[in-house]
């Protein structure tokens, strides 16, 4: 009996100096396992998102007035440009045929002059001879001075079709221009978030599916309610960048409707955020779990009203795998 007690009492001592030593044992991760994020102070929006379809209604396709090849480009897609601006011009032997007929014209028409005067060829002969001249000096003309192609509008180059050696003719087309805010997108929001929102109100624009963002403005905002979603029509005019050439006519695109901005606000990235008002911070190379009081928050930041401070550093992702108190190794 009294052997099984002390074997008893050698199995409950070794048990405890294993927890011990387990307690001591500091469970820790790679540094390479986690994404980290510094705090800053940074302008955040709050905004109300919906989502539409690019619309290039408004676009103009400009095109050569006749046949011919393209001499010189002048601008880029991107470029801003101005009523008037010479945007390309067609080579010299794009004047060729206009030329040859004026000249054919125009010998017959000095032959038949004489003729006419001579009494020897009726008037409406000659009125006749005389309009083909008059008809190709005017085409020759028309061919002189439309060998620059020229914008029609103030406005940006949004798309050039240019390619060298190519025969253009006024079905196919050069460039797409567009006007200041020509293109558009529309979308139905609730008539709650209307209230928030007025002619010339701010948008901030993105396909979500590369890095690009785009800026807008409400152009548009129904007075009446959909019958059928029980929603209100608002219209948005994108702003003339470079990066439109990036966007295609029906083009799914989200609209953040910008409706407050905090001013120099700590903020931190919308997935840092653990169960709406904790996050994972490290200092001294150890995770210590916080908790947050947060503000305003859009679709990629939230604003830390109380919790952090600037220069802390934050945990993005992995949390599955951390512990509050785990060693951070290298």
């Amino acid at each position: 009996m009294k052997k099984i007690t002390i074997i008893l009492l050698l199995i409950i001592l070794l048990n405890n100096s294993c927890s011990k030593k387990e307690k001591n044992q500091q469970v820790s991760i790679s540094h390479d396992m986690i994404e980290l994020y510094t705090i800053q102070s940074s302008d955040i929006d709050k905004t109300i998102t919906y989502t539409g379809y690019v619309n290039f209604e408004s676009v103009i396709k400009l095109s050569t007035l006749y046949t011919g090849k393209i001499n010189k480009v002048f601008v880029n897609e991107g470029d801003n440009i101005i009523k008037g601006q010479v945007l390309a011009e067609l080579d010299d032997y794009s004047l060729f045929p206009f030329l040859a007929n004026f000249n054919i014209a125009q010998g017959s028409y000095r032959s038949s002059l004489a003729d006419y005067i001579a009494g020897s060829l009726p008037e409406a002969a000659f009125k006749e001879i005389e309009s083909v001249y008059l008809r190709e000096k005017s085409m020759l003309k028309f061919a002189e001075d439309n060998l620059e192609i020229k914008s029609p509008i103030d406005g940006m180059i949004l798309k050039n079709y240019y390619e060298e050696n190519f025969t253009y003719n006024p079905e196919i087309t050069l460039f797409d221009i567009v006007s200041d805010y020509g293109i558009h997108t529309e979308t139905f929001i609730k008539p709650i978030d209307a209230e928030f929102l007025s002619i010339n109100h701010p948008v901030k624009l993105s396909t979500g599916v590369d890095n690009n963002q785009f800026l807008g403005i409400v152009s548009y905002i129904s007075s009446e309610i959909d019958v059928e979603n029980r929603l209100i029509m608002v219209k948005v005019a994108l702003k003339n960048e470079a990066n439109l050439s990036n966007l295609r006519n029906n083009q799914f695109i989200i609209l953040d409707f910008v409706i407050d901005t905090i001013k120099d606000a700590i903020i931190i990235p919308k997935q840092a955020l653990i169960n709406d008002n904790k996050v994972m911070t490290i200092a001294n190379n150890i995770i210590h779990k916080k908790e947050v009081t947060t503000g305003i928050k859009n679709r990629d930041y939230i604003e830390i009203i109380h919790g952090l401070d600037i220069g802390e550093q934050i945990i993005t992702s992995g949390f599955e795998r951390l512990q509050d108190g785990m060693l951070i190794s290298d």
